[in-house]
Parts: structure tokens; C-alpha cells; sequence
């Protein structure tokens, strides 16, 4: 048998202005990160051509996302019954507010490096959501130092479907013009993370993205295509 973590990622909005997108659940991703082994995908994979196109991709997809889980240690496989806890919302809230500060620190420190000016309040945070310079620059930052918060841009763009939906399609964009690149170093983030989110970015009925449909389509046959060689 295998066995799979998930994250589970969820979009918050908050009323304080320094933490921008912190409260209220109402958008759930789960980020498959660790498999107990390596699956297959010859056996799961089957024919989803008659669906439409985004059902389709999902299905196609989901093997991938699999295939790409980062192997699990063999003792992290079962959890013991005294270290499972299920959060609540308070719980989740005040973990939030106490990595706040330390991300703001390492977000700073990233755009120091690169040259950019540091961010001191939320609504600085959230134009990076927006601003194609900047945010590539930092992501970038994030990926080389091969850092979990390299998903710092691609949840928020995730979660700006319930909010401000226009202007990222830079985000999609930049994802097609460095996929060669991406796919040879950074796989797992464009697939399990980047692709990911932006795909429940243009599937989420608040957002209106239907124009961003043929970009996603585009990224899904760039990652099947580089499963297919």
C-alpha cells in the first residue's frame, strides 16, 4: 500500500492591513507533497480524451502530480495517535499571525538581494501579486535558495480569484516563457504548486478568468508533452 501526506492550503482574508489575505476558509488547495514510493504512472494513467478540456487536464495531470510526491521516510509513514490534532480556525489563525513576521523578514531580505525596495505593510505585499518585475525577480530569489515560500506568489494568485481576479495573467505567461527551464529545475513547484494554482485560479466560478483558459491549456500539454519525450 502507499501512503501520501497532503497540505492543505487555505486562503484567508484578513481585516488587519499588515496580514492581506489571512482569515475566513473558503478556498481549499491540497499540495500532494510525499509518497511512501514511487507510483507507476503506466498504471493509472488511462484515456480521458472524450472529456472536456479542463476536466480532462485535471485527470491527465493528477498521475504527474503523483509521480512527482517527494519520497516520505519510512517513519514519518504512520502518525502516532498523540501527535495528530485536528486545528481550529483559531488555531490556524494564530499560526498564521505568529510566521507573519518571519516571512516579512525573509520576503525582505529576498528583495534586498535583488536590489528592490522592502516591503513594510500588506498592500506593499499584495502588489507584488501584480507587478510582473518584481515578482518574478522574487520568486526567482525563492527558488534558487530552494525555499517553500518559492509558493508565496502562486497561492496568493490562487486565492486573488475571490477578490481582484485581473491582472495576472503576467503570472501565466512568464510560467510559458520559462517552462523549458522550469520543468529541467524546478519541476515539482511548476507542477504540484505553480500549474496547480493557476489551474484552480481559472476553474473557480468567482473569478473571471475565462480568457486565461487557452493559457492553461497550453501549460498542461507543455508538462504532458515533457512526461510523453
Amino acid at each position: 500500500m502507499n501512503y501520501f501526506i497532503f497540505i492543505c492550503i487555505c486562503k484567508f482574508n484578513h481585516t488587519n492591513p499588515c496580514i492581506p489575505y489571512f482569515k475566513v476558509v473558503i478556498h481549499v488547495h491540497w499540495h500532494l507533497i510525499a509518497s511512501q514510493r514511487p507510483l507507476n504512472l503506466k498504471h493509472i494513467q488511462t484515456d480521458y480524451s472524450h472529456y472536456k478540456d479542463l476536466d480532462r487536464i485535471y485527470f491527465e495531470l493528477y498521475p504527474i502530480r503523483f509521480d512527482l510526491a517527494k519520497p516520505l521516510e519510512e517513519e514519518m509513514a504512520v502518525v502516532k495517535e498523540e501527535n495528530f490534532q485536528i486545528a481550529t480556525r483559531l488555531d490556524i489563525d494564530n499560526e498564521m499571525y505568529n510566521r507573519w513576521p518571519s516571512f516579512i523578514n525573509l520576503l525582505n531580505q529576498g528583495l534586498k538581494d535583488c536590489g528592490i525596495k522592502q516591503v513594510a505593510s500588506g498592500e506593499e505585499v499584495k502588489k507584488l501579486f501584480y507587478d510582473p518585475v518584481k515578482g518574478e525577480i522574487i520568486t526567482n530569489w525563492f527558488l534558487y535558495k530552494d525555499l517553500t515560500e518559492a509558493s508565496f506568489l502562486p497561492d496568493n494568485i490562487g486565492a486573488l480569484a475571490f477578490s481582484n481576479s485581473t491582472g495576472v495573467d503576467w503570472f501565466f505567461d512568464w510560467l510559458v516563457m520559462n517552462s523549458d527551464q522550469f520543468i529541467r529545475r524546478n519541476k515539482y513547484w511548476f507542477v504540484n504548486i505553480a500549474f496547480t494554482q493557476l489551474f484552480s485560479f481559472v476553474t473557480n466560478p468567482f473569478a473571471k478568468s475565462s480568457h486565461l483558459e487557452p493559457k492553461i491549456l497550453n501549460l498542461a500539454d507543455i508538462i504532458l508533452k515533457s512526461y510523453r519525450n
